[in-house]
């Protein structure tokens, strides 16, 4: 288990103005993590929770809740399951225009959300050195 508190200063710059009327800004933020991570000789259990928001508006904020699955189906091969959920009200970058259909489509510009559902499943073949699990993974980045 892991615990980690991340307070920090973010600067912005803006190619377009945004909807809160600004192109560049400075604010700061804070954000917990708690990891939890299970190995067993079936496989892992991944469990991670994030809060995040600015100093400025609390309102702003983020939370991301994180389940990666994998059952060992035999040395180095694992069936995987993925899951990311989030809460989202911090998208200060949001042009104040809007976006064309074309800009949607190619994915130039994001849209205004509040909530994120990511899933995935797979399989995964891992090799490598016996010392492998020796290397520290606490709150890795996806």
């Amino acid at each position: 288990m892991a615990i980690a508190y991340h307070p920090g200063i973010s600067s912005f710059n803006y190619i377009e103005e945004t909807i809160y009327n600004k192109f560049q800004e400075t604010l700061t933020f804070q954000s917990l993590s708690l990891k939890w991570e299970l190995i067993q000789p079936w496989g892992e259990l991944d469990l991670w929770l994030e809060g995040f928001h600015y100093f400025q508006d609390i309102s702003l904020n983020r939370i991301t809740f994180n389940f990666d699955l994998s059952l060992r189906i035999s040395k180095g091969f694992s069936v995987v399951l993925e899951t990311e959920i989030e809460g989202i009200h911090d998208q200060l970058y949001l042009p104040k225009g809007g976006a064309t259909r074309d800009e949607i489509l190619l994915k130039r510009k994001q849209l205004e959300t509040s909530f994120i559902l990511s899933s995935s499943f797979g399989l995964r073949y891992t090799f490598g050195s016996i010392y492998s699990p020796i290397v520290n993974r606490r709150l890795k980045g996806d």
